[in-house]
């Protein structure tokens, strides 16, 4: 793993790294394009219902359990963040509590 010399010491982390599907943003351009959203909705697209409906839940999980994966490698870590398209801003996920846990990430996701 890259971060490995930082194992111990690395506290906050931000990844710009979107975890939504690949589709998400140029679905919600062609809702811009085909009317169905107003041209100034094409950089609100957090807020276009017909984008976000059953996406929130799976992005919200599959950040929860990278940050698990990462903070279980990373000891020190408290807190990683990530680029969210769901959120609009910043997803920001405390992983400290999870380092030490027996829980599994299903565990985890089932409490998120």
């Amino acid at each position: 793993m890259a971060l490995h010399p930082l194992e111990h010491c690395l506290e906050h982390l931000h990844l710009g790294v979107f975890l939504s599907d690949d589709s998400l943003l140029s679905t919600h351009i062609s809702h811009v394009m085909e009317g169905l959203n107003s041209p100034h909705d094409v950089l609100n697209w957090s807020d276009c219902r017909q984008c976000m409906t059953g996406v929130v839940a799976d992005v919200k999980r599959r950040e929860l359990d990278a940050s698990i994966i990462i903070g279980r490698r990373l000891k020190a870590l408290k807190t990683i963040g990530w680029s969210s398209l769901v959120t609009g801003e910043t997803g920001l996920t405390k992983v400290d509590q999870y380092i030490n846990s027996d829980d599994t990430v299903e565990d985890a996701s089932d409490e998120g």
